[in-house]
C-alpha cells in the first residue's frame, strides 16, 4: 500500500469528521472552504490615555526582561544542582565541573543584558516623563 501525502490524509480526516457532524446535526450543516460565513473583521477602537507604539515596545521589553530573569533563575538552579551532584562548590578548584563554569558565564552574560535593558527602560521612562 502506498503512503498517503500528509495533505491528502488531513483532507480525508476532515471529510470523515464532516460526515459525522452531518449525521449528528442534519443536512443543514454547510462548510465554506475559503472563508467562515458570517465572520466580520474586528474593529479596533483607540482607548483614551494609551499610545500604541510606545506601549507595545515597552511591553515587549518588559516581557523580555521577565523571560531573561526567569532564565537566569533557572541557570542558577542548574548551577546549584551540578555543584551538589559533584560535591565541589569552590569555583577556583580545578575539579569544579565544566558545566557549572559555562553556566556561570552564561548567567553573567544574562545579568549584563538584564542591566542594559533595565537602563534602557529607565531612560525611556525619564524621556516620556519630561
Amino acid at each position: 500500500m502506498q503512503a498517503m501525502a500528509p495533505r491528502v490524509l488531513a483532507e480525508a480526516r476532515l471529510a470523515g469528521h464532516l460526515r459525522c457532524a452531518r449525521e449528528q446535526f442534519g443536512a443543514g450543516l454547510r462548510v465554506c472552504r475559503t472563508q467562515t460565513r458570517g465572520a466580520r473583521k474586528m474593529s479596533l477602537h483607540r482607548r483614551f490615555g494609551t499610545v500604541r507604539g510606545s506601549t507595545t515596545v515597552e511591553s515587549k521589553i518588559s516581557k523580555m526582561l521577565s523571560d531573561l530573569v526567569l532564565a537566569c533563575q533557572q541557570i542558577e538552579a542548574d548551577i546549584a544542582a551540578e555543584e551538589q551532584r559533584t560535591g565541589i562548590f569552590d569555583r577556583s578548584d580545578a575539579r569544579y565541573p565544566i558545566l557549572a563554569r559555562s553556566l556561570n558565564e552564561r548567567r553573567g552574560n544574562l545579568k549584563g543584558t538584564i542591566a542594559t535593558l533595565e537602563k534602557r527602560v529607565m531612560e525611556k521612562s525619564r524621556l516620556n516623563a519630561a
